[in-house]
């Protein structure tokens, strides 16, 4: 799960957009401390990381997309990004 790869980062915060899901995803996320934004209806591509970029509060921004699979083999080099 992207969740779990992303919370071993040093991060200052996790944004969660969640557009016209109809799983439990938001349930889930929650147990992460994510900070959560629904929509109801699916938003159009890259719609999702502008609406995270606009509510972020870090310098640095990192997107991911649910359907990929995020391994990180090397925490210490992206926590220097």
């Amino acid at each position: 799960m992207v969740l779990q790869e992303a919370s071993k980062l040093s991060t200052k915060e996790i944004i969660l957009v969640l557009n016209g899901t109809s799983d439990r995803t938001g349930e889930i996320v929650k147990t992460y401390g994510c900070k959560i934004i629904s929509h109801d209806e699916t938003l159009e591509n890259d719609v999702g990381r502008g609406i995270c970029a606009k509510y972020a509060t870090a310098d640095c921004l990192l997107f991911f997309d649910a359907d990929i699979k995020v391994q990180f083999m090397n925490h210490n080099l992206l926590s220097m990004l």
